[in-house]
C-alpha cells in the first residue's frame, strides 16, 4: 500500500489492475507473489500514465504465454513502451492499445519484436497513416503471390522498376514501409498527381 501511494495508485486502481491482470492474463494467478507484485506494480504505473489496466493485462498476456516472458521481461516490456513513447511523442496509452492490437501479427520478430514495432510507430508518426493501417499496407507482402502482384501494380502506378518483389517479401514491415516511400519519391510522382 505504502509502495503504490508513493506512486499516487489508490486502492481502487490497484485492485481494478489486479482485477484485470487475473481475467486477462492466463499466467498471473499462477505465479509467484513477488512475480505478481513486479507485474501489479507495472500495470499501475502504466495505469497512471492512461494505459488502461485491461490492455496492457492483455499485453503481458501475449508475452507471458506466446514468447515465455518473465514477470521482471514485462516489466521491461513495460518501461520500453514509455520510452517509446516519450521519444515519439505520442501518447502512451495510443502506443499501448497500438502494441496490443499489432502484436499478434508481430509475435514473429520474437524479441526483436519491440525494435520492429518502434519502427512502424516512427513510419507512421512521419506518414501521418495509423499503425494498423500500415500494417494492412505491408501484410500484402508476406507471400510471393501477393507481393508479386502488390510490387507489378506499384511499378505500373510509379512508372518503374522502383520495387523488387523479393526483396519486399523479405523485409520486415518497417523496411516495406520505407521501401515504399523511397520508391514514391525517387519516381518525381505525387499523390495529388495520380489518379484513382
Amino acid at each position: 500500500q505504502r509502495a503504490n501511494l508513493r506512486m499516487g495508485v489508490s486502492m481502487d486502481e490497484a485492485f481494478q489492475a489486479a482485477n484485470s491482470l487475473t481475467a486477462e492474463m492466463a499466467s498471473f494467478t499462477s505465479m509467484t507473489d513477488a512475480a505478481q507484485a513486479r507485474v501489479l506494480q507495472a500495470t499501475t504505473v502504466l495505469q497512471e500514465f492512461g494505459v488502461g489496466a485491461q490492455t496492457t493485462a492483455q499485453i503481458f498476456n501475449n508475452f507471458s504465454k506466446g514468447l515465455g516472458f518473465n514477470a521482471q521481461q514485462l516489466e521491461k516490456l513495460s518501461t520500453q513502451l514509455m520510452a517509446l513513447s516519450t521519444s515519439l511523442k505520442i501518447p502512451p496509452q495510443i502506443i499501448a492499445t497500438e502494441f496490443n492490437a499489432a502484436s499478434k501479427e508481430l509475435m514473429k520478430y520474437g524479441d526483436d519484436m519491440v525494435n520492429v514495432f518502434k519502427g512502424i510507430a516512427e513510419q507512421s508518426k512521419q506518414t501521418g497513416i495509423a499503425m494498423g493501417e500500415l500494417l494492412g499496407i505491408v501484410k500484402q507482402f508476406d507471400t510471393f503471390e501477393g507481393a508479386g502482384a502488390a510490387v507489378g501494380k506499384l511499378n505500373a502506378i510509379l512508372g518503374g522498376p522502383y520495387l523488387n518483389a523479393i526483396n519486399m517479401l523479405y523485409a520486415t514491415e518497417e523496411e516495406r514501409i520505407q521501401q515504399l516511400r523511397q520508391s514514391i519519391q525517387l519516381s518525381g510522382r505525387q499523390f495529388s498527381e495520380l489518379s484513382r
